[in-house]
């Protein structure tokens, strides 16, 4: 199992590369010491709008599904009329379930505004699986027409 960190741990990690990065010397002039602040600083920059730019690409995406979805869940409840006695019933409880996930992935995705660094992860897997259970419920309901 890959472990993916957290913008914290990420941060962490470039301030330890760089002090490991530098050479040990008995007593750094202040210059030195200024130009290393400054490097971390630089690499925390870089780390921290990564990561936004990774969560918005993220976002956009899921909200792009989710949207597509959606229609497709319109376009399904227009086709009711067109089955017949029997499969409406299913049909109609196939929807109501399809409905129910979607909701679910709509709260998801509103879940992934508020993620903290910490539990982005957590809520971006959450948001991919309640997408994935969306569309599989979709394409059970597809089997009914």
């Amino acid at each position: 199992m890959i472990r993916t960190i957290g913008f914290g741990q990420m941060a962490m990690s470039a301030i330890a590369f760089t002090l490991l990065s530098l050479p040990v010397q008995a007593a750094e002039p202040p210059a030195a010491t200024d130009r290393f602040m400054s490097e971390a600083r630089d690499r925390i920059d870089t780390t921290t709008t990564y990561t936004a730019r990774q969560k918005e690409a993220f976002q956009r995406k899921a909200q792009v599904q989710l949207a597509a979805l959606q229609q497709q869940i319109a376009a399904l409840q227009t086709r009711i009329g067109d089955a017949s006695e029997a499969t409406r019933a299913d049909l109609q409880a196939s929807i109501d379930d399809l409905d129910k996930k979607r909701q679910r992935a709509k709260h998801k995705m509103e879940e992934l505004r508020s993620a903290t660094d910490a539990t982005w992860e957590d809520v971006k897997s959450a948001a991919s699986r309640a997408l994935d259970d969306v569309q599989a419920a979709y394409r059970k309901a597809l089997t009914l027409l």
